[in-house]
């Protein structure tokens, strides 16, 4: 008996048998009956609704810090698998969900390292995520809590709808520790702020603000995946309509940029004025700035803003909007070389220029900045083929979405559309989705 989902060796073999007896109750096996003759007769059975199951406890790596995963799964066609990180590194292998969500179940993920104090990352990889058309017919996965050295985090609780990798961020200790009631007050007096960070000729400017509660959102800045400076602390209060100023220094020059935000401790009592959160109230680079960039941090983790802009030795110019285009005509083309084809459909709403993007497969770019032409209201779409040797598996598309634009009306948006991938002639049409803000979107197929 052979399990396709885990793939692994044989579990069980029958010779010189009529008929086996198999419950199968979690997922599809393919079973197969060797006769006196040796034929070999493959039987594919339907897939059995999962009711009941009995949740897993796990445990995977070494070291003096212990991470507690509670996680279930709504199973539909095979159970949830994913994957974990913890600061960007991967604990264990694939690991598979047995407890039901709807029976208030979870399993227990126990992962031992070294992590120590300060704020981590925990990145869950939804790999198979599943979806008949109905709300009975959907593979999801859960992630009911968090608990590190003996600290609970039940903010991070959240379902994960759709496959791809999420991250969950956290303060912690390094040794287990006593909860105790917080006593830090609820900032309510505004105190903005002006940092500066880094040196070069390019300047970037950043207003932050926040939502104090229990201590101050604090938070880390990349550019073009770099880190500039350390861990700041917000002080300007958003209710206040204030805002510090964060001045980051470097050699960046024109063209497309990320900035990458990452808060890391973010904070949540129950209600609306019992939660810490963070804003990106505006980015200047150099001298321009870019208001559509502004945007609310209500959860833990790194968000991707992305813009183009100038050199500091390039003299802002004012130019003419460039107008809407009604018609215009889809591109095709090819980048990489290897073994397997990725192909993209992609189509845009233009507004004063064209979309651009960046991919990666897996971690890793291919290609340079692509623009987009096919109009989505059209019914066009552009052909991206893309060349590697990426093989069979799970694989991690990464579209990111450079300069993204608002007017503030619906005519007046620049958005992107991965209207379908295809991988090695398999076409994946739910993965389907609108881009409607600057940033990374994780694409996952197996």
């Amino acid at each position: 008996i052979f399990d396709p989902l885990l793939g692994t060796s044989p579990i069980r073999t029958y010779t010189n048998v009529s008929s086996v007896n198999v419950d199968i109750t979690d997922h599809p096996l393919i079973i197969q009956v060797s006769g006196p003759t040796g034929a070999v007769a493959p039987v594919a059975p339907a897939p059995t609704p999962v009711t009941t199951q009995q949740p897993v406890s796990l445990t995977a790596g070494t070291g003096p810090d212990t991470l507690v995963l509670r996680i279930s799964e709504d199973a539909w066609q095979g159970d949830a698998q994913y994957t974990v990180k913890v600061d960007g590194v991967q604990v264990g292998g694939t690991f598979t969900a047995k407890a039901l969500h709807t029976l208030n179940q979870s399993d227990t993920l126990t992962l031992k390292g070294a992590w120590g104090t300060g704020a981590h990352t925990v990145t869950v990889n939804f790999l198979n995520d599943a979806w008949g058309g109905t709300a009975t017919t959907d593979r999801n996965l859960h992630v009911d809590s968090m608990t590190y050295n003996g600290v609970a985090h039940p903010e991070l609780a959240r379902a994960l709808n759709s496959a791809g990798a999420q991250d969950f961020s956290l303060a912690a200790t390094s040794t287990p520790t006593t909860p105790t009631t917080p006593t830090t007050p609820t900032n309510t007096t505004p105190q903005s702020v002006s940092l500066t960070a880094g040196t070069g000729t390019d300047t970037l400017t950043l207003r932050i603000s926040e939502d104090a509660w229990q201590g101050d959102a604090q938070y880390t800045v990349k550019v073009d995946g770099t880190q500039v400076g350390g861990v700041f602390t917000a002080k300007a209060l958003h209710g206040a309509n204030q805002s510090d100023t964060l001045t980051l220094k470097g050699n960046w020059g024109s063209g497309a940029h990320v900035v990458t935000v990452d808060f890391i401790n973010d904070a949540w009592g129950g209600t609306a004025t019992t939660d810490r959160n963070l804003y990106v109230d505006g980015m200047t680079y150099n001298g321009v700035a870019h208001p559509e960039l502004a945007r609310a941090m209500n959860s833990g983790g790194a968000q991707d803003f992305g813009f183009s802009g100038t050199s500091s030795t390039t003299t802002p110019t004012t130019t003419t909007p460039t107008p809407t285009p009604t018609t215009q005509q889809p591109v095709s083309l090819t980048v990489g070389t290897g073994t397997d084809t990725l192909v993209l459909k992609i189509n845009e709403e233009a507004w004063q220029g064209d979309a651009q993007y960046t991919v990666k497969v897996d971690g890793k770019q291919i290609g340079d900045v692509f623009t987009a032409h096919a109009l989505a209201a059209a019914n066009q779409a552009d052909t991206l083929t893309l060349k590697g040797s990426w093989g069979a598996g799970p694989h991690i598309v990464t579209v990111n979405f450079l300069n993204d634009a608002w007017g503030g009306t619906t005519t007046t948006d620049r958005n992107l559309h991965v209207d379908n991938i295809i991988y090695n002639g398999v076409a994946h049409p739910e993965l389907a989705h609108w881009q409607n803000s600057a940033g990374a979107q994780d694409y996952a197929f197996n």
